[in-house]
């Protein structure tokens, strides 16, 4: 029982980890995106 709730508490984890990456990485990319032609 309490393998499967630490089981489930680290899906989430994970899932909320990648979501707030995968946002962050997003982010970054629109500001390089935004800087490339002002360099150019």
């Amino acid at each position: 029982m309490v393998l499967a709730a630490l089981g489930v508490v680290g899906t989430v984890v994970w899932y909320a980890l990648a979501w707030y990456g995968i946002r962050t990485l997003r982010e970054l990319r629109d500001a390089v995106d935004q800087r490339s032609p002002n360099s150019e």
